[in-house]
């Protein structure tokens, strides 16, 4: 079987086949030949260069495998190629303030390793996948395994994308998560996460999204970020939260964090009176 590739000729092989560091030159290579890039910061992807120099790349000092990719703010247009699920020791994957579009999902799955993913200000849009308990069932919200597919995440930034669906629970198994940070999206429906889970969790920014069931116990979630003790931001503005103050806000809640010092509600659709030990964050 003969495979051409962007100008290369592999015969009989696969990227389990080839060696590790040329299984990244390619799909390096396969990323970057999908893409428009206007301002040229791709040209040095070529083979004039070790692919560990060209722009964007960082490779770890012993294997010279890739670990970094970070291509923020370099006027990049397209999809994200499926290619990069073959540089499967990346540890960052930034891409931030790009015109990146389509789905994410089954690209960064492969990417067990995986510590931060900084997606923000692109076009993104998660296709719709099918779910294992029904063939007939699509969704297009993120896989709902996600947190299952990347142990070792621990900033997730999808900020100012066109994300819709509800957020994974499977989150809750992310426990090296620091940071999670999806505001102006369109996620909808129940906030399923156990945050209690990630104790290393200092932010959370959810706002203008459409997060919100109108269920009777949609505010649960709260409790569970008592036990973060490091948690400093927690953004909720601009969904669609119900209920009645102060009774979906249990007073444990006072109890957050003492270096707590961004708690926001407003723009939902919560009413009642402010509880009064909102005056014991101090912070």
């Amino acid at each position: 079987m003969a495979v051409f590739h962007t100008g290369i000729l592999a015969l009989g092989t696969t990227p389990d086949t080839l060696p590790g560091n040329e299984t990244a030159r390619l799909a390096l290579l396969a990323f970057k030949s999908i893409l428009n890039d206007p301002q040229g910061t791709l040209s040095s992807w070529n083979d004039s260069f070790d692919f560990c120099q060209w722009d964007g790349i960082t490779c770890g000092r012993k294997h010279r495998r890739v670990t970094i990719l970070d291509l923020g703010s370099r006027g990049l247009v397209g999809p994200l190629s499926p290619s990069v699920r073959n540089l499967s020791s990346l540890q960052v994957l930034s891409l931030y303030n790009n015109s990146f579009q389509g789905g994410i999902s089954p690209e960064i799955s492969h990417l067990f390793r995986l510590q931060t993913l900084n997606l923000g200000m692109n076009n993104f849009v998660e296709k719709a996948h099918q779910s294992k308990d029904s063939c007939n069932q699509l969704h297009g919200g993120l896989l709902s395994d996600l947190g299952l597919m990347l142990p070792h995440i621990q900033f997730l930034q999808l900020d100012d994308n066109q994300f819709t669906g509800p957020l994974p629970p499977s989150l809750s198994n992310a426990t090296e998560m620091e940071r999670i940070s999806i505001s102006n999206n369109s996620f909808s429906g129940q906030i399923s996460i156990d945050f209690g889970r990630l104790l290393r969790l200092w932010g959370v920014m959810l706002t203008y999204n459409k997060l919100g069931s109108g269920g009777p116990d949609e505010m649960n979630f709260i409790s569970s970020l008592a036990n973060c003790s490091n948690l400093l931001v927690v953004g909720l503005l601009g969904n669609q939260l119900r209920g009645a103050l102060p009774s979906v806000l249990p007073s444990y809640v006072s109890n957050f964090s003492t270096n707590l010092y961004y708690f926001t509600l407003h723009q939902n659709r919560l009413y009642g009176n402010i509880p009064s030990w909102i005056g014991d964050l101090v912070n």
